[in-house]
C-alpha cells in the first residue's frame, strides 16, 4: 500500500477527478508477472518476468488493487 492510497480510500482525492463517479479503484503500486505482452514491445520485457509499476489511480481504469493490470511498457 503506497501511503497516496489513503487519501483516496478516505476520499481526499476526489477534487483531482471531478469527472469521475464513484467508486474509485485505488492502489498505486503494482507488482508481479508478465503473463502477456501486447505487440510492438521492444525486447526489454519477458512473459514470466517479474515486474514492478506505479499505477495512476486517476485514470479511467482504476488503481491497482486488482488481480491483473495492463501497463504500457514504459
Amino acid at each position: 500500500m503506497n501511503p497516496a492510497d489513503v487519501p483516496l480510500r478516505t476520499g481526499g482525492h476526489v477534487v483531482r477527478m471531478p469527472d469521475r463517479e464513484p467508486s474509485f479503484v485505488p492502489g498505486m503500486d503494482a507488482a508481479g508477472v508478465i503473463d502477456q505482452l501486447g505487440p510492438g514491445t521492444d525486447g526489454r520485457l519477458a512473459v514470466g518476468q517479474r515486474v514492478l509499476a506505479m499505477v495512476l489511480f486517476t485514470d479511467p481504469h482504476g488503481g491497482a488493487y486488482a488481480e491483473q493490470v495492463v501497463m504500457s511498457a514504459a
